[in-house]
């Protein structure tokens, strides 16, 4: 008898209430006594909840996307897809299988690496994985367990983590309940086709990852468990299976095997406390409320008739207690990311539980667990606690591109030379600063210096270096990856007033163009003037700022308006700058054309200028110019 012609095979213990791919429809049935209609439109409701509920997962990962911090093994799986698909292969970690990497490259090659585009592909993945989720349990235990495990799938606080980040995790989160439902359609009705695709779906879970070999155990429980005297079906797609993963396995065989030596060093919390810290891992900033809704599952599912079908989920969510007596040999338990496959059995847990629960308690857990998909999950916390990565590169180059001004260089600390990864400073320069950026080793001859340091472990002479012909400036980032900008006087001999006073130059905020900066017409701009003293100045001076215009002109007069320092010039001393900031606003209208502003420095008791090189009759210095744009005069 051939695999096709074999339909009367024993189903699922545990069906589910609607009906079944390949059964006949009763003559007795509301489908044919006229309720058709009916059918209909409650078919038409339960796809339009499901839409719906699928969208908020969907709207629960958008919001996320650009809310968290690429990390450096993202950054690696991002950084080997820069090349041929051979290149690919050939760059693919040794404990991981290429075909995430290589789907990654496609994905990269339509949409760009950008973190927010690349995160949308787990993205994406995982929204299948939950319309897999729904298919997969409703087939097995109806439609009310199918919504609430979706849901719960879909919101504890690991899988919105995996879900985003641009690993292979989400590839995997969506292939395990399509890899359930596909088998459970296989046992129910065999054939050829149908072994081919669960062959299929099981390969590509083991070229993403090793581990998915664990969801290939736990597929075999539940069919022992289920289908018990046929569960030799398992030998045609075992077959095809195995036939695509010898390649990898033979090669990977050595890497797979030599890792009890690293595991026996590792020293695990005893075991209430590991399993209880591994929960809170799975269930994210909510756990208490999950452990709830857990033990509430796990009474109403193991205080009545215990069916196979639940057995098989008993063992599912208690797969961390073998990982954890074997972590000599198997070294998975430290990490959460290993445990990703328990993950799915958990909410399966839950929502086959919970949906025996009353239709108040139903909607009141439903309503709850819509709630949990859209706060806060500790994104970062999970960053940090499963990548053990704290230092915000993307945030840092972001700010560094606003803030970035042509000529300047960036300066690694000595002692930061192991704040980030080479691949990392790649990627983000491709991504940020495509035409390059220009690192020095020493601060000498140029004017305007990103200095990048952790920064209670600064390198002395570096930092005194910086200082002698340098002013701190902007910053941003935490100390442990700290972007501090410091800042020459754009002119570093200056012009020497007869009191003392030494003038360095003017900066003005604007677009610079072949006549100066421009500007419109009553815009508001920022001028800094850079000042030292070669010798202490007995006396306070007033400095006066001036734009001449016949219809408006500017003049600011007054002491230096110093941040970082004292305004009375008499208490200024030799051997630092210090930078005058003055906000100016031009008037308003203003005709079109080029000006230029002027600096004096007087006596402010009686009037008296102070004499400099480059003055005119009237004692003023010109310092910058610039042109005005003006729509209301015309060009």
């Amino acid at each position: 008898m051939t695999l096709e012609k074999q339909r009367d095979l024993p189903r699922p213990l545990a069906p589910s209430p609607l009906r079944r791919e390949g059964e006949s429809i009763r003559a007795d049935s509301p489908l044919h006594q006229g309720g058709e209609g009916l059918g209909v439109r409650r078919n038409g409701l339960i796809l339009a909840a499901l839409t719906g509920v699928l969208l908020l997962v969907a709207a629960s990962r958008i919001v996320r996307l650009g809310g968290l911090e690429m990390n450096w093994d993202e950054v690696w799986s991002v950084w080997q897809t820069f090349g041929s698909p051979q290149d690919v292969l050939r760059w693919t970690p040794f404990d991981w299988p290429p075909l995430y990497f290589l789907t990654l490259a496609g994905w990269k090659a339509l949409v760009g690496f950008f973190p927010l585009v690349l995160r949308y592909l787990s993205a994406s993945a995982f929204l299948i994985g939950s319309a897999c989720t729904y298919r997969a349990v409703r087939r097995i235990w109806g439609e009310r367990a199918a919504f609430l495990s979706v849901l719960a799938y879909g919101a504890m606080g690991l899988s919105i983590f995996l879900s985003l980040v641009v690993r292979g995790y989400a590839f995997l989160l969506a292939l395990t309940p399509l890899a359930l439902w596909l088998t459970v359609r296989y046992f129910d009705r065999p054939t050829v086709r149908r072994a081919v695709v669960l062959a299929l779906c099981l390969g590509a879970m083991f070229y993403i990852h090793f581990i998915a070999a664990f969801v290939f155990m736990l597929l075999g429980v539940y069919t022992l468990l289920v289908y018990r005297s046929i569960v030799w079906r398992w030998w045609l797609p075992g077959v095809i299976g195995g036939a695509l993963a010898a390649p990898e396995l033979i090669a990977r065989w050595t890497t797979i095997t030599n890792r009890t030596g690293y595991n026996a060093t590792i020293t695990l919390p005893p075991l209430p406390e590991a399993l209880a810290r591994t929960f809170a891992s799975y269930a994210g900033p909510y756990a208490p409320g999950w452990a709830v809704l857990f033990v509430v599952a796990a009474v109403l599912l193991l205080f009545r008739r215990v069916h196979p079908s639940t057995l098989a989920l008993l063992i599912w969510v208690a797969g961390p207690l073998p990982i954890y007596l074997f972590h000599s040999r198997l070294g998975l338990f430290q990490d959460i990311r290993y445990l990703w496959w328990v993950l799915p059995g958990l909410a399966f847990w839950m929502g086959v539980g919970l949906a025996r629960l009353p239709r108040m308690a139903y909607g009141a857990v439903s309503a709850g667990l819509v709630i949990v998909l859209f706060l806060p999950a500790a994104l970062d916390q999970y960053q940090s606690d499963v990548y053990h990565h704290r230092e915000p590169f993307e945030a840092n180059f972001k700010l560094l591109r606003q803030h970035m001004q042509v000529g300047d260089v960036l300066l690694i600390d000595p002692n930061c030379i192991q704040c980030a990864p080479p691949e990392a400073w790649t990627y983000f320069m491709r991504l940020y600063f495509p035409n390059g950026l220009q690192f020095v080793t020493s601060p000498e001859g140029h004017r305007r210096i990103w200095y990048v340091s952790r920064d209670w472990m600064q390198d002395p002479a570096t930092k005194k270096a910086l200082l002698e012909k340098h002013v701190a400036s902007t910053f941003f980032g935490p100390p442990t990856f700290l972007f501090r900008l410091y800042e020459g006087p754009p002119d570093e001999q200056g012009v020497l007033f007869e009191n003392g006073m030494r003038f360095h130059g003017a900066e003005i905020d604007g677009l610079t163009s072949p006549e100066g900066v421009t500007l419109l017409e009553g815009q508001r701009l920022r001028l800094r003037l850079w000042w030292s003293v070669d010798r202490p100045v007995e006396r306070d001076y007033s400095t006066s700022i001036q734009v001449p215009s016949e219809a408006n002109p500017v003049q600011l007069d007054g002491p230096p308006q110093v941040q970082d320092g004292p305004t009375a010039t008499s208490q200024w001393t030799p051997g630092r700058y210090y930078i005058d900031e003055r906000d100016v606003q031009l008037p308003y209208p203003m005709k079109p054309g080029h000006y230029t502003f002027f600096l004096t420095v007087y006596q402010w008791w009686d009037g008296t200028r102070i004499a400099a090189p480059g003055m005119g009759q009237d004692l003023l210095l010109p310092i910058q110019s610039m042109t005005i744009t003006s729509w209301s005069h015309g060009w």
